[in-house]
């Protein structure tokens, strides 16, 4: 009997599109499994999947409305009309924000960046910030990163003459707002459907319509504006945004990394050096080190800063800006850590067993800014929809994260006749409710679970791509594996499986990391376990490993260790 806290699944084989893939591609047999087990079992699809072109992104036309916005952001811009950019409190709404301002004035054209103050006004277009706006005298506003359920707000824009163009990647609820345009890939008749682009991707293919229609109209300035340059942006907000990397998004992001990488951008910069990311940018850097500092002003106060700390020039206002939201991100992880705590023990006063399977929860003192981050570290520990509300006001707001088998948005619209107001994705959502239905909704939402979910989608699954014993891996494995990068939602880091692994040595580094020596044909291979420092007693000679193979530098010097993903120890 061996025990994990996870179900291993091994990804399907295809033994003949494999021996077809590592012929045509001069791969070893276990990338031409994991290339295989990703649906690119023909060498020319793999191949453009290895080698992301700039070239294969559609065309910004095909998407539905891009080509009517061009026209009107065109002639708005010619005609000097007054624009302002709304976006969202988060990374993705912030660098969506960003990318489209910088166009505009790139263009020579004044525009406006608005982000919503999120604990005041919360998520979306509202009426009150349009009113704001049309006071301030702009004639044209285009939403970045929402909007698209937002009727009320474009129908007070529309009567105090703004002009409303609508970029957005959430899901269309009901009919879509009375916009000039509407850019939202949900859209069934869009030529991006099926595409999921985060917000600062769609406003990228906005500007891109844009430029291609001042360029047609002569403007030399348009000619002069290089798009590719803004992919650092569309990079940092897509990965923060936990948008599958795979079609158009792996392409924008495959060539904004590395943009990441030249310092070209003072606000970056300084972001990096506060953040300690001093090596070649990756996409975990961007989730767990960059992202959340940029979020901090959000979540917590004003997200305006991470706009300017992404637009300004000048590198001291950068290293001021990124100090700021250093110091907020401290103070975000501090709230974090005690709501988390007592979501923990009131999860445990209701649990039942563990018969419940969903986790609805709501407290007075929590702060709306950092419950959706509570809400993601829930889900991960008891695998469970979970839905946090601070309930200070008679209106209280929440945050929902769900698991793969649980489209939560889809839960929210049956449960709709309990919530004030609530929008999202499939995986993550925010809502409106008031106190007095927390505890129905509660039940109503229980139900549709129970409805709609397995005891098996109850527990945790660990995707194996393939089975690779440990002295099967090699240098060269390692960089085939690496090809495939950037890693993400919709295309996870490799994970191999290996039985009976000789275990050599074991020690506790750090904090709380488990170190491993395992044997490796004749001589031993470093094994790290981040965060497994408890099961050091546990671990006797040999181990069941899934693993993430990679290259350390440590001192300079390239060595290959693997990275644990889960263990199966054998029961004594």
């Amino acid at each position: 009997m061996r025990r994990s806290n996870k179900r291993w699944v091994l990804t399907e084989s295809d033994p003949i599109a494999e021996r077809r893939l590592s012929e045509a591609l001069s791969v070893g047999p276990i990338t031409a499994r994991v290339l295989a087990g990703r649906g690119l079992n023909e060498p020319a699809l793999a191949q453009r999947f290895f080698s992301p072109r700039l070239t294969d992104l559609t065309h910004p036309d095909k998407m539905c409305g891009a080509k009517e916005a061009a026209v009107y952001i065109a002639d708005a811009i010619e005609q000097g009309l007054s624009i302002a950019v709304h976006g969202d409190y988060d990374v993705d709404g912030v660098t969506a924000t960003a990318l489209m301002i910088e166009f505009l004035r790139f263009m020579g054209h004044p525009a406006e960046p608005y982000i919503p103050d999120r604990l005041d006004q919360g998520y979306g277009l509202a009426p009150e910030s349009v009113r704001e706006l049309a006071s301030r005298g702009h004639k044209m506003l285009i939403t970045v990163d929402c909007g698209a359920n937002d009727h009320e707000a474009v129908q007070v824009a529309n009567e105090a003459g703004i002009q409303v163009i609508i970029t957005d990647h959430h899901e269309i609820a009901d009919q879509i707002p009375p916009a000039l345009a509407v850019l939202n890939p949900h859209q069934p008749e869009c030529g991006f459907h099926g595409e999921s682009l985060a917000g600062v991707g769609i406003s990228f293919f906005l500007a891109a319509a844009v430029r291609a229609e001042l360029v047609r109209r002569g403007n030399k300035r348009a000619e002069a504006f290089e798009l590719k340059n803004s992919l650092d942006l569309v990079a940092l907000g897509t990965v923060a945004d936990i948008v599958p990397l795979v079609g158009l998004n792996r392409i924008l992001v495959h060539h904004g990394l590395p943009l990441l990488d030249e310092n070209c951008r003072p606000g970056i910069v300084a972001l990096k050096e506060v953040a300690k990311v001093k090596s070649t940018v990756r996409c975990g850097d961007i989730s767990f080190r960059l992202a959340p500092r940029i979020n901090a002003a959000g979540r917590l106060g004003d997200a305006t800063i991470g706009v300017d700390l992404m637009l300004t020039d000048d590198p001291e206002r950068a290293k001021v800006i990124a100090r700021q939201l250093n110091e907020e991100n401290i103070r975000r992880q501090e709230i974090e850590g005690a709501i988390f705590t007592k979501a923990r023990e009131m999860f445990a006063k209701i649990a039942h067993n563990d018969r419940l399977r969903t986790i609805v929860l709501a407290h007075p003192d929590w702060h709306p800014g950092v419950v959706g981050i509570v809400a993601s570290r829930m889900v991960d520990e008891f695998h469970r929809p979970t839905i946090l509300v601070c309930a200070t006001d008679e209106v209280g707001r929440g945050s929902g994260r769900s698991i793969s088998a649980f489209n939560l948005f889809d839960a929210l619209q049956h449960c709709a006749d309990y919530l004030e107001g609530f929008g999202g994705h499939a995986q993550a959502a925010g809502l409106q409710i008031h106190k007095d239905k927390i505890v129905p909704f509660a039940k109503a939402l229980e139900d549709y679970a129970r409805k709609n979910l397995t005891p098996q989608d109850m527990i945790a699954n660990q995707r194996v791509d393939a089975w690779c014993e440990v002295d099967e891996v090699s240098e060269k494995l390692v960089r085939e594996l690496t090809q495939l990068a950037p890693f993400g939602f919709g295309n996870p880091e490799p994970v191999l499986g290996a039985r009976d692994v000789r275990v050599l040595s074991k020690t506790v580094v750090g904090n709380d990391h488990l170190k491993l020596r395992v044997s490796w044909r004749n001589t031993a291979l470093a094994v790290m376990a981040y965060g497994r420092a408890s099961l050091l007693e546990r671990i006797g000679t040999r181990v069941d490993l899934a693993y993430s193979p990679e290259f350390n530098n440590y001192g300079g010097v390239q060595h290959i260790q693997l990275r644990v993903k889960d263990i199966q120890i054998p029961d004594s």
